[in-house]
């Protein structure tokens, strides 16, 4: 894992400035640990690993709102980070997560 040295600075953080490091963080974890999905779904569609994914990275940007998907459905910082091939659209990434299974 590459290491970095944090500082403080005068320059202005953009807001996706800290995923690369919590991708850093998470490491290879979701690839080796999590199945690519969870229930059986279409070749094309949107894994289910990058569903939960995407909900980390909401998580790690402060963000707890299904509509905040929206904000880096276009972000290659973004979906480089979490190991993302894609982002889910709003409507679907609801529908998606709400669908994962649960641990009872």
């Amino acid at each position: 894992m590459k290491h970095y040295k944090l500082k403080t600075g005068k320059g202005e953080l953009s807001s996706t400035s800290g995923n690369h490091l919590c991708g850093l963080v998470l490491g290879n974890l979701p690839k080796t640990t999590l199945p690519s999905n969870f229930q059986p779904r279409r070749s094309d569609a949107i894994a289910d690993r990058d569903i939960l994914l995407s909900q980390v990275g909401l998580l790690c940007n402060g963000r707890n709102d299904f509509n905040d998907i929206d904000l880096y459905r276009g972000d290659e910082v973004f979906m480089n980070a979490y190991g993302l091939k894609a982002v889910a659209s709003e409507a679907v990434f609801r529908q998606r997560f709400d669908d994962l299974p649960a641990n009872d």
